[in-house]
């Protein structure tokens, strides 16, 4: 069976073309996703690769086979750059990439000058290829992530069937070794190759771009849901998860708690060191409450120097322990400038299945109120319903 090859890099071309446009277009109409481009980087030296083709066909010259095993390697370094790119938040070409890159110039090089072998030379890049998938494969598992669960499985298992694809090259240009094959069936083996291989590049394409609407869809959702200076969850939806958990409570007939703490005296922290240092406090108290807290329990700034917390299925013994390490720590917090302790008063009551009040906001004013009395009895303390949790400075 002889195949056109003509037909074949045309076909090519044209997809990979179109591809590049598609992906240039995201990318400047999101300049957040400029990672892309190292797609359209991987696409164009396939573009060029099918060029080759058809101005020569499977047997080039030296120097045009020594650019075309280069640019098989550094295409597919590309694609796993932007992949990696994705995972990793930020745009990079790993180091390793550029090391097999390095590698594969050198082996390639010496298969021209050297051994002058085409087999050879392709089953070194087959060899370099599956290094690279390796790489990608590695960075998909370290980097898992549960809202992302569906792109990375498609990602995951395309690279596992390019690699391989890859090994099956490698056994076969092995068995070609020790064969006299013709130049027809040199060419229809290169060529059908070739053909796998774009599927599998297509494929590539298209979860990578998923991947990447995906990791923007999240971007945008965590903006929506986040408070932008202290990157804990917004007032908003933390609305949203307390009616939510208020459903729960009644269905399996549990408790939970609401506590809300305000910084002391922060306009004052504010006056005499300025703004700058009062987002630093916020910042640093932020942290440290939620550093306090339990995995399960969801932490949200409610406004202005306000914070509420909400702890699912909790006793008062264990909310008692909570408060103090919560004042305890913060009290301990060194900030830079400020030459004394910044303490937080707070409000906290424990509510059942069965003494629910009618709304979520009713349950914000009664822990409001309890901090309002925390404020006025001296500060640096946690009034709840049947005990007061004091700072380590408070008067007892």
């Amino acid at each position: 069976m002889n195949f056109n090859i003509s037909t074949y890099s045309f076909m090519t071309i044209g997809i990979f073309v179109i591809l590049d446009l598609f992906v240039l277009f995201s990318v400047i109409k999101n300049k957040r996703q400029y990672y892309l481009l190292f797609l359209i980087a991987g696409n164009s030296l396939r573009i060029v690769q099918n060029i080759f083709l058809l101005q020569q066909g499977v047997f080039f010259t030296t120097a045009t086979s020594l650019f075309f095993n280069i640019f098989d390697v550094m295409s597919v370094s590309f694609y796993i750059a932007c992949i990696v790119s994705i995972l990793n938040r930020k745009t990079m070409f790993p180091k390793r990439l550029i090391f097999l890159n390095s590698v594969n110039i050198i082996i390639i090089v010496l298969g021209i000058y050297v051994f002058d072998n085409i087999v050879f030379r392709r089953l070194s890049v087959q060899i370099i290829n599956v290094s690279i998938m390796a790489i990608a494969l590695y960075e998909i598992w370290i980097a898992k992530d549960k809202k992302l669960y569906n792109s990375y499985r498609l990602t995951e298992a395309i690279l596992i069937l390019y690699t391989g694809f890859q090994f099956y090259r490698i056994i076969l240009l092995f068995m070609n070794l020790q064969m006299d094959l013709t130049s027809q069936e040199i060419q229809n083996q290169i060529v059908l190759n070739s053909m796998i291989a774009f599927i599998h590049i297509f494929a590539i394409n298209f979860a990578t771009l998923l991947l990447s609407v995906d990791v923007l869809n999240i971007k945008i959702l965590e903006l929506s849901i986040r408070d932008d200076m202290t990157k804990i969850y917004n007032r908003r939806f933390f609305f949203e998860l307390l009616d939510d958990y208020i459903n729960t409570v009644k269905r399996k007939k549990s408790s939970f708690s609401l506590a809300m703490f305000d910084i002391d005296d922060f306009k004052k922290v504010n006056d005499k060191y300025g703004h700058v240092i009062g987002d630093q406090v916020l910042i640093g108290i932020t942290d440290c409450i939620s550093s306090c807290v339990r995995a399960s329990d969801d932490v949200a700034r409610y406004g202005g120097e306000e914070f509420i917390v909400l702890f699912k299925d909790i006793n008062e013994t264990d909310l008692s322990l909570i408060l103090t390490r919560i004042l305890t720590a913060v009290q301990l917090i060194k900030f830079n400038g400020i030459d004394r302790p910044v303490t937080i008063s707070g409000g906290a009551s424990i509510f059942s299945f069965d003494n629910l009040p009618e709304s979520s906001e009713q349950m914000v004013e009664d822990i409001d109120n309890k901090l309002y009395e925390a404020k006025s009895d001296g500060k640096n303390q946690v009034v709840t319903d049947n005990f007061v949790v004091n700072g380590i400075t408070c008067r007892e």
